[in-house]
C-alpha cells in the first residue's frame, strides 16, 4: 500500500505544475471549452440533457461536470478544475500500460514525458469527452493485459460501459477492440470472458436506457446520439486547412510506427504487443470524421504506447547496464541512471517553457475578480469583457420590455452561462446540420429559425 500511495505521489508531482498551470492560465474564448461548460451550466440551471438543449455524444462527461459544479459553484473555474482532474486521469492510465508491457522502470518517466509532450495541447482545449474517454479506454487496456479472471471481466464489462457513456464512437471502438484481441489471443477461452463482459455491458445500458426513459428524454438522446449524428458527420467530414500539414506529418508518423511495432509483433509473438497494437489502430479511427490535430493527438495515445516499447527495445539492447558501465570506466562517461534524469529534466524543461509562453500572448487580458459572474478568477480579454456586458443588457432590457432575444452564434456560450437561460438548438448551432433537411427535428428547427425575428448573428 505505501509502496503504491509512493508512486502515485511522485506521478501527481510531476504532472502537478503542467497540468494546472496549463489549464489554469487559458483565457475565456469560444471554442470547445466554452462549448461544454455551456451544456453542463444548463443542467445545473435545471435543464435536462438532450431534451432540452443540443448535446451529440454520450452523457457521462456532462453529469459528472454537473455534479461537481453543484457542489463546488457553476464556474469554468470548477469547469477547470474537472479539466485537470481528467488529464491527472488521462496521463496516469498511459503510465499503468507502460507498466503493464513491463517497460524498464528507468524509462517509464520518460515514456510519460515524451507522451505530455506529444498531447499536452489537448489540456489546453479544457475539459472534454475525448479526453475522459480515451482515459477510460486505456484503464481498459490496462485490465486486458492483467491476468484473467471473473473480476477483471466483470471490470471490462463495467470500463465498456463507461468508455460508450463517454463518447459513444471511442466506446464501441473499444469493444470492438475487446472482441477482437480475446478472440485472437485467448481463442475458444474468450467465449466465458466476453459473456460475462457483454453481460455486465448491457445490464447497465438497460439500466440507463430505464433512467433516460423516467426522465423524459429517452427519443431525443437517440435523436441527437444516433440520428442527428449522421447529418453532423456528413457535414464535417473534412480536414481543417490551416493544419493540413503537421496533419499529413503525424499520419505518416503513425503509419510508420504501426508498420514497426508489427514487424516487432511477428518476431516475438507476445500477447500484450498484439492486444496494445489491436486496441491503437481502433482508437486511431476516432480521429473521424474531423480530422484535426486535436483528434489525432487523442487517437494516437496507444500508438505513443508503441513508440516506447519500440525504443525501450532499442535503448535496452544498445546500452545495457553491464557494457554501459565498461564505457563509464574507459571514457567517464555518468551512469544510464544519470543519463536518463538528464534527459527526462530536458523533456520536464522543454514542457514547462511551452507552458510559459502562452500568457506572453495576452495583451489586453484581466482576471475577473466579479464573484457573481461564471468566469470568476479567470483570463479574460477586456473586449470580450465588455462585449459580454453589452449583450447581456441588451438581452435583460429586452426581456423587461416583453421581447425575446436569441444569440444565433457560437458565442451564445459565452452569454448563456451568466444569462442562465435557454434556446435548445440555437445556442449551440452545428452549422450546415440547421441548413440540410436531415432528421425531422433538425428540419422544424430550420423553418423556426426562418420565422424568428430578434436574432443576434454576431
Amino acid at each position: 500500500m505505501k509502496k503504491l500511495f509512493l508512486k502515485y505521489f511522485k506521478l501527481i508531482c510531476i504532472l502537478f505544475i503542467p497540468i494546472v498551470l496549463f489549464s489554469l492560465i487559458l483565457e475565456v474564448q469560444v471554442g470547445d471549452e466554452l462549448f461544454n461548460f455551456q451544456s453542463v451550466s444548463k443542467m445545473v440551471n435545471g435543464f435536462t440533457i438532450y431534451k432540452d438543449f443540443n448535446v451529440i455524444i454520450t452523457p457521462l462527461f456532462f453529469i459528472i461536470g454537473a455534479i461537481l459544479q453543484k457542489i463546488f459553484g457553476n464556474y469554468l473555474i470548477v469547469f477547470r478544475l474537472y479539466n485537470i482532474l481528467s488529464c491527472f486521469l488521462f496521463y496516469i492510465a498511459f503510465y499503468n500500460i507502460l507498466e503493464e508491457v513491463n517497460i524498464s522502470k528507468k524509462f517509464r518517466i520518460t515514456g510519460l514525458l515524451i507522451c505530455f509532450i506529444l498531447t499536452m495541447n489537448v489540456i489546453y482545449s479544457g475539459a472534454n469527452y475525448s479526453v475522459l474517454a480515451t482515459a477510460i479506454y486505456m484503464i481498459g487496456v490496462k485490465y486486458l493485459l492483467k491476468e484473467k479472471n471473473k473480476k477483471t471481466s466483470f471490470i471490462l464489462g463495467i470500463v465498456a460501459y463507461l468508455c460508450f457513456m463517454a463518447k459513444q464512437n471511442i466506446g464501441v471502438f473499444f469493444i470492438l477492440a475487446l472482441i477482437i484481441s480475446q478472440i485472437i489471443c485467448l481463442k475458444k477461452e474468450c467465449i466465458k470472458e466476453l459473456f460475462i463482459q457483454s453481460s455486465t455491458f448491457l445490464i447497465l445500458i438497460l439500466f440507463s436506457i430505464f433512467l433516460f426513459w423516467i426522465k423524459g428524454n429517452f427519443y431525443d438522446f437517440l435523436n441527437y446520439i444516433f440520428f442527428n449524428l449522421a447529418d453532423f458527420s456528413n457535414s464535417y467530414f473534412m480536414f481543417v486547412l490551416s493544419e493540413i500539414k503537421p496533419i499529413v506529418v503525424f499520419l505518416i508518423a503513425i503509419v510508420l510506427t504501426n508498420i514497426l511495432f508489427g514487424i516487432k509483433i511477428i518476431k516475438e509473438k507476445d500477447k500484450n504487443y498484439y492486444i496494445i497494437f489491436i486496441f491503437s489502430v481502433f482508437l486511431l479511427l476516432s480521429i473521424f470524421p474531423a480530422i484535426n490535430m486535436y483528434h489525432i493527438y487523442i487517437g494516437m495515445t496507444c500508438t505513443i504506447v508503441e513508440i516506447i516499447i519500440l525504443l525501450d527495445s532499442v535503448f535496452s539492447k544498445i546500452i545495457t547496464d553491464e557494457n554501459y558501465s565498461e564505457k563509464i570506466k574507459e571514457i567517464k562517461l555518468i551512469s544510464v541512471n544519470s543519463l536518463i534524469k538528464f534527459m527526462n529534466c530536458t523533456l520536464y524543461i522543454l514542457i514547462i517553457l511551452n507552458i510559459a509562453i502562452v500568457p506572453l500572448n495576452y495583451r489586453n487580458h484581466t482576471i475577473e475578480k466579479d464573484i457573481h459572474s461564471p468566469y470568476y478568477l479567470c483570463i479574460i480579454n477586456k473586449n470580450t469583457k465588455k462585449d459580454i456586458k453589452e449583450v447581456c443588457n441588451y438581452i435583460n432590457n429586452q426581456k423587461n420590455i416583453g421581447t425575446g432575444v436569441i444569440v444565433f452564434s457560437e458565442k451564445a456560450c459565452l452569454y448563456t452561462p451568466i444569462l442562465k437561460n435557454n434556446n435548445g438548438d440555437f445556442d449551440l448551432p452545428l452549422y450546415r446540420k440547421f441548413w440540410k433537411r436531415g432528421s425531422k427535428r433538425t428540419y422544424k428547427k430550420n423553418r423556426q429559425i426562418k420565422k424568428c425575428k430578434n436574432i443576434i448573428r454576431r
